[in-house]
């Protein structure tokens, strides 16, 4: 999530998934890295990165901070929509995508207060159309709000998220 990180300490946001053995304790995971500096086995010839601090930010220790929201199933893909980061699909186990805004967490997570490990919130839409689980997930680059989703029977789904 984000883009044009030059200049250090970097931060970073990120979202994954989980797949747990019962499949009823799946999350979806929001992080956001922050303080992320050269390491001593970073070339040092790349001097677009160079930090203010020199060597001493060598010793600073980057911070990992994440929000759990709950997941019905297994995630088999994320992907974050391009033209809206906060705006996340998740593909399930079961077959079901799910469509996330994860503004709230982002927002917590920046702000720097502490967040609750697990988020109750809800997905925003989910569209249980496939007979089978899938794997297959990406937003269209060109048409902002296009996803396509795609199961293990070959059923291929076009479809535009419904608005917030």
């Amino acid at each position: 999530l984000g883009q044009s990180r030059t200049k250090l300490p970097l931060a970073c946001f990120a979202v994954g998934g989980t797949e747990s053995a019962d499949g009823k304790s799946d999350k979806v995971v929001v992080m956001h890295m922050r303080s992320l500096h050269r390491t001593k086995h970073d070339d040092d010839d790349d001097s677009d990165a160079s930090s203010d601090g020199g060597s001493d930010d060598l010793d600073d220790d980057p911070e990992l901070r994440h929000v759990n929201i709950n997941h019905q199933g297994s995630v088999n893909r994320i992907r974050s929509c391009p033209q809206r980061p906060a705006c996340v699909a998740t593909l399930s186990g079961s077959g079901k995508a799910h469509i996330w805004d994860i503004s709230g967490p982002l927002r917590t997570l920046e702000q720097h207060a502490s967040p609750a490990p697990n988020c109750e919130m809800d997905a925003v839409q989910t569209v249980s159309q496939h007979k089978d689980e899938g794997f297959a997930m990406d937003w269209s680059p060109l048409e902002a709000g296009r996803l396509a989703t795609g199961d293990n029977k070959g059923s291929i789904l076009k479809w535009t998220p419904a608005s917030e």
